[in-house]
């Protein structure tokens, strides 16, 4: 029953957030813009917490359906590969990074 009830509530999970993404028009299609670009596209559109010492992302989570997990890594092989794909990724993580400080540097602390 607890596995039953757990898979319910990650479909439930799940289907709400594919409504408010959709809703919100914040989805992401691979099979329109190719899986790299849509990679690089999902990259640019969510918001990261960076770890001020490393500057490397945060409790950064992908959650891929398991029967993509093994395309998604051969692809990510590839990709680390193309210079083009390192640099634009390279670029985003640096705009994410001045996002966050300028995040941080707003935050107040409260008495």
């Amino acid at each position: 029953m607890a596995r039953q009830f757990a898979a319910q509530q990650t479909q439930t999970m799940f289907e709400e957030l594919r409504r408010v993404t959709e809703e919100v028009g914040n989805t992401v299609s691979a099979k329109e813009l190719g899986a790299k670009e849509a990679f690089l596209e999902m990259e640019r559109r969510i918001e990261m917490d960076f770890d001020p010492v490393t500057s490397e992302p945060k409790n950064l989570v992908l959650v891929v359906h398991p029967s993509q997990i093994e395309r998604l890594k051969k692809l990510s092989v590839e990709w680390e590969k193309d210079p083009e794909f390192r640099a634009e990724l390279g670029r985003i993580r640096q705009q994410k990074i001045e996002e966050w400080r300028a995040r941080e540097n707003r935050r107040q602390l409260v008495d």
